[in-house]
């Protein structure tokens, strides 16, 4: 089995605009854990740092972490689309959404 070698913690920027990262955000009266497009958050808020972990059982895939809150990003459970940061576990099931391809 080949290992890939990830970074250990990253930052996504939304490309349409300058500045602006993914970040975790939960803010009263929207989808809890909600992860959001920031502007001009800047590249040392914690809110928008990421770590990267491996896949435990597929070298091809790795989990995205917020080192904030220590939750993964994935789907909202609920239909609207929305991506949260509020699992505690890494899914290792290739068929979700919360599993990144390499």
């Amino acid at each position: 089995m080949s290992l890939t070698k990830f970074p250990n913690f990253i930052m996504l920027k939304y490309e349409p605009h300058k500045h602006s990262f993914f970040a975790y955000k939960d803010v009263a009266g929207t989808v809890s854990g909600a992860v959001v497009v920031e502007s001009e958050i800047g590249a040392f808020n914690p809110m928008a740092k990421i770590e990267i972990d491996p896949s435990k059982t597929n070298s091809k895939y790795f989990h995205i972490r917020f080192s904030h809150n220590n939750k993964y990003w994935s789907r909202n459970n609920a239909e609207d689309g929305f991506i949260v940061a509020v699992s505690t576990k890494a899914e290792e099931d290739t068929i979700q959404s919360s599993m990144h391809p390499v």
